[in-house]
């Protein structure tokens, strides 16, 4: 008995490795969601200024001349979202293109009227 609880103890502690690197993924996605989420009214600003615009890979693009601060913020915005869709594309075993371009749908969707978003085919438009 004492060598079967022995054996299951060890094997518990050969399984928490395992977890701790999901768990961390979890971790980075949360906090990669809430640095987007801390910058959402400056990615709105850009966007309704026309200064950025979604594109069709699920990324800001730069659409207007775009200072030190705003390049800053299009950039750790798109660094974000490639991982958030990195993460997804592992967890659901697909590419990650495929998870770009399905956020990238989602996003043209929601956008708001007179913001740039760019179509399928590349062209760019003001919502409507």
């Amino acid at each position: 008995m004492k060598l079967f609880l022995r054996f299951a103890a060890l094997a518990g502690l050969c399984l928490i490795p395992q977890l701790a690197p999901a768990q961390n993924a979890d971790d980075e996605i949360k906090a990669a969601h809430a640095r987007m989420k801390e910058r959402i009214k400056s990615v709105d600003q850009l966007k309704l200024n026309l200064l950025a615009g979604e594109n069709n890979k699920g990324l800001l693009a730069a659409k207007g001349e775009l200072d030190d601060k705003q390049k800053a913020i299009l950039t750790a915005e798109n660094k974000d979202r490639k991982f958030i869709y990195e993460a997804f594309a592992k967890k659901f075993d697909v590419p990650v293109p495929q998870v770009a371009l399905s956020r990238a749908a989602k996003i043209r969707k929601i956008a708001k009227a007179g913001t740039w978003v760019q179509e399928k085919n590349g062209d760019w438009i003001k919502k409507n």
